[in-house]
């Protein structure tokens, strides 16, 4: 194995298709996959009921590159972690539209296909086109009617119409068929500018920040309402942060081409100040090319999330803020739960904004934490005024997780309505309500109109699950109907919820954390499961890790999954025909596997780990580790000079039942070269509970350590690791935590690479930061603890630090600052930069000479110039 086959993407079997969706009408089966193991994507296309493939949305060109795309687009890219280009991301209208289309973003220029028997794509907004001054679309998001489609340009949200004048009036459903669609070059109307104010530097409308993309795993600023009417959308103010400026060192021209400003949220400094507001839509008018928008008439409507740095306020455009009140907070108990009523929002100072949805009831709903991150609100917000309704609470004495298992429900779940008996505490439970069953008498009266129910999740039980809430109009909260899942595992999706039949449809651990599975769970009815139990019902077969969507009507489902000895593939199920949700699924179809020709080709260099577990030395926990080890007909049986390979962060999971741990060619390369490779996922790693993540709260750097030196110590008693060496590398959190270990524990970890490390937190962002540590201001003897320049004295092993100068998320600085920290303790260190590289090196040639200098590194300090015997272990 070279390091071309480690340095290639996609990696060998990992090629399968991806953004899995079925069409309105759940007759197709889109995705995106790019065909012979290569990085250009297409749209693709399966009609499910027929099994015929067919491209869809054929573009004009090559596609989306790193070459063609603006700088906001390569940076969205860099918070995906997206490597892909050609076709990387499609929209459909929405299920019920009359009209049946596909929007293709396309560097820059947006495209849609009409009706699904069509692959053309006709341009809707070219940034050639006059007027448009060369400005590419950015986050394109068609209208749910299929009508619109909106836009960020120079900071400013702008729509445009998807038909000419001609089709606009015609009759419903027009465009579901090539033959009523416009032909392609007809002309449109040029696109309106629908927000002002936001084109000064500094400020934008429509736009994620850099925290709720990178962090809150938020990256739009817009969302249409569910009528096409409106569009709620974000104004990001920046222009009170510092600018830090990266310099392209590595180009042949200086000045604005060769730098880039960015307004940074150094953990314990401003954040932006983000507001939420409403805007209407007038399509009619847009389409018919007579909208008249302008600075002047430039009216939203401003929500009121709380806060006072953040929500609140004057807009840029000047006009007043409407529907702010204040009154006390909404009580709540420490580990969550409902909150009593208070007029506003009712959280106090600086919060984020994290999650925007629109309810079925037509109303605006929003979840906003608090800055320490220890309480988050669920707010109903009134489009029209923007007053707020506190509809749950939950706080947290370690911190309080996002999640994306918010689901509305189209009809109330209750049809009586909801008592509230003695509640004002502010916390409801299971007393304080009327539970039965839709089809129960009840003295209670019936739920008034505009009632509605949502799925919520939490981890007030210390794991994440889901909870059955309902909303009565003019309630000052909602109230809890039940607890829908329990116990000591994690919801991770909610894939569907079936009204009907009384069930939800989740994706969890229930199983092993090392897996994930599709489980039945009763939504309503706690003894509504097989044998009147409320245990979750495992509808995948296979112990491994399986991703799953469903299709709108629930008929349907794609099952992608994959496990340590096998690639993945991509079955096409049916749900039981019995009229019996909990009955196992049928097999349909295989429509994909990723069983390539480089599997073939190198299956014998990737046998898949052995995964264990073992009790930490402090007895307080069983961690999950996975073992490459080198072929003993070619090495010997050990023990063999050993390479941790670690990450060690929270919400990141490392060892799982999945290809992808087979997969990862580095450590198969030098499990190939004769190391012994361990991976393990120390306490507070992800998909094993709040406590188990707890361990690193404001103490980071501290028992991720020791539990990667536990994994080495049993790999030494098994006779598998030789303890005098022992190296260890990781990349961004893991490179923070791989010079942690070597300054830490230099008696057992004796080599490093780090890759991009955090060196010292308070040049970190906020939101990741602050939830563990807090801020440098309330934490800072953590802070100086969890700092490498602390404990850069007691570097004693080698070590190779790794980063690419233009890094905008963990800033090079990071490594200058731990250099001048070895230069001060008199330690040698090594250095390898790429000077046009963000967070993680893009570029083949870069990632192929990083690969071998990698390699080089451990053989030349492991093997032929081993370190110094180290102490018995």
């Amino acid at each position: 194995m070279n390091p071309e086959d480690v340095a290639r993407f996609p990696l060998p079997g990992t090629a399968s298709p991806i953004q899995l969706a079925f069409s309105p009408d759940d007759n197709i089966l889109s995705y995106l996959h790019a065909e012979g193991g290569q990085l250009t994507r297409q749209l693709w296309g399966v009609d499910v009921n027929t099994m015929a493939k067919k491209q869809l949305g054929m573009p004009p060109h090559d596609g989306d590159t790193e070459e063609n795309l603006s700088l906001k687009e390569k940076l969205k890219r860099e918070r995906q972690r997206l490597h892909a280009t050609g076709v990387t991301s499609f929209f459909w209208s929405s299920r019920g539209s009359a009209n049946i289309r596909i929007m293709v973003p396309l560097q820059g220029n947006v495209y849609v296909q009409d009706g699904i028997d069509s692959s053309t794509l006709r341009i809707v907004y070219d940034k050639a086109a006059p007027g448009n001054g060369g400005v590419g679309a950015v986050d394109p998001q068609m209208s749910p009617d299929g009508r619109l489609v909106a836009f960020v340009k120079d900071g400013e949200i702008f729509v445009a119409s998807v038909d000419p004048p001609a089709f606009s009036s015609t009759s419903p459903g027009a465009c579901s068929s090539p033959a009523a669609t416009p032909e392609a070059g007809t002309a449109l109307p040029p696109p309106v500018q629908l927000t002002f104010g936001g084109r000064s530097r500094g400020v934008t409308h429509g736009l994620a920040d850099f925290v709720a993309q990178e962090e809150m795993d938020r990256y739009r600023g817009f969302w249409w309402s569910l009528d096409s009417s409106s569009i709620a959308f974000t104004e990001v103010d920046e222009r009170h942060i510092p600018s830090f400026r990266i310099m392209h060192q590595g180009k042949d021209t200086v000045g604005e081409g060769a730098q880039e400003d960015h307004h940074y949220p150094f953990a314990g400094k401003d954040n932006p100040k983000v507001r939420l507001a409403v805007v209407e839509v007038d399509a009619a008018a847009i389409q018919s090319g007579q909208a008249n928008t302008s600075e002047e008439n430039f009216r939203p409507t401003w929500m009121d999330i709380g806060g006072t740095a953040n929500g609140g306020g004057t807009p840029s455009s000047g006009q007043p803020t409407e529907g702010q009140t204040s009154s006390e907070p909404a009580s709540s108990n420490d580990n969550g739960g409902v909150g009593a009523a208070r007029e506003g929002a009712g959280m106090e100072g600086e919060i984020y904004l994290a999650r925007v949805n629109w309810l079925q009831d037509g109303s605006l709903c929003a979840q906003v934490q608090n800055r320490a991150q220890t309480e988050l609100r669920l707010l109903r917000l009134d489009p029209r005024s923007g007053a707020p309704t506190t509809l749950v609470v939950e706080k947290s004495k370690i911190w309080v997780n996002l999640h994306h298992l918010l689901r509305s429900l189209p009809a109330p779940a209750l049809q009586q309505q909801p008592r509230q008996e003695g509640g004002s505490s502010g916390v409801a439970g299971a007393s304080d309500m009327d539970v039965s069953s839709p089809s129960s008498s009840s003295s209670s009266p019936a739920a008034p109109d505009g009632s509605f129910s949502f799925i919520w999740a939490s981890e007030r039980s210390g794991f994440m699950h889901l909870y059955l809430y309902q909303y009565v109009p003019g309630a000052d909260k909602a109230v809890e109907i039940r607890q829908i899942t329990s116990g000591e595992w994690v919801v991770e999706f909610v894939v569907g919820v079936d009204q009907a039949n009384d069930v939800v449809y989740v994706m969890g651990t229930y199983d092993s954390p090392c897996e994930r599975h599709l489980y039945a769970v009763p939504l309503n009815n706690p003894k509504g499961g097989p044998g009147g139990s409320a245990k979750p019902v495992r509808l995948t077969e296979a112990p491994c890790m399986h991703n799953v969507i469903m299709d709108h009507r629930l008929r349907r489902f794609v099952d992608v999954y994959s496990s340590p000895e096998q690639p993945a593939k991509m079955v096409l199920y049916a749900l039981s025909t019995t009229g019996n949700p909990y009955d196992p699924p049928i097999p349909l179809q295989e429509l994909h596997s990723a069983l390539d020709d480089r599997v073939l080709a190198l299956r014998h260099k990737l046998p898949p780990p052995e995964v264990i577990s073992f009790e930490t030395r402090d007895r307080e926990a069983n961690l999950f580790a996975a073992v490459y080890r080198p072929d003993v007909n070619v090495h010997g049986p050990g023990p063999y000079p050993t390479i941790v390979a670690v990450y060690g962060g929270p919400h990141v999971q490392w060892v799982s039942r999945s290809w992808g741990c087979t997969v990862d060619m580095r450590a198969q390369r030098l499990r190939d070269l004769g190391f012994l490779v361990l991976k393990c996922d120390n306490r507070g790693s992800f998909r094993r509970g709040l406590a188990f993540e707890a361990w690193v709260k404001w103490r980071m750097g501290g028992v991720e350590i020791t539990d990667q030196e536990d994994c080495v110590h049993w790999a030494v008693k098994k006779g598998l690791a030789d303890p005098a060496r022992v190296g260890i590398y990781g990349w961004s959190y893991g490179g923070y935590a791989t010079a942690m270990c070597l300054c830490k524990a230099p008696n057992t970890f004796r080599v490093g690479v780090s890759g991009a490390p955090v060196t010292a937190w308070d040049g970190y962002d906020t939101h990741y930061t602050e939830r563990y540590m807090g801020t440098p201001m309330e934490n800072p003897k953590g802070y100086t603890e969890s700092s490498v320049l602390t404990h850069a004295s007691k570097l004693e092993g080698k070590l190779m630090l790794v980063h690419g100068l233009m890094d905008e998320n963990v800033h090079f600085r990071h490594t200058a600052r731990l250099i001048n920290a070895l230069i001060a303790a008199r330690k040698p260190y090594d250095l390898l930069i790429f000077p046009d590289e963000r967070h993680s090196p893009r570029k083949l040639q870069d990632r192929v000479y990083m690969e071998q200098r990698i390699s080089d590194y451990f053989v030349q300090h492991l093997v032929k110039d081993p370190p110094p015997q180290a102490s018995h272990l």
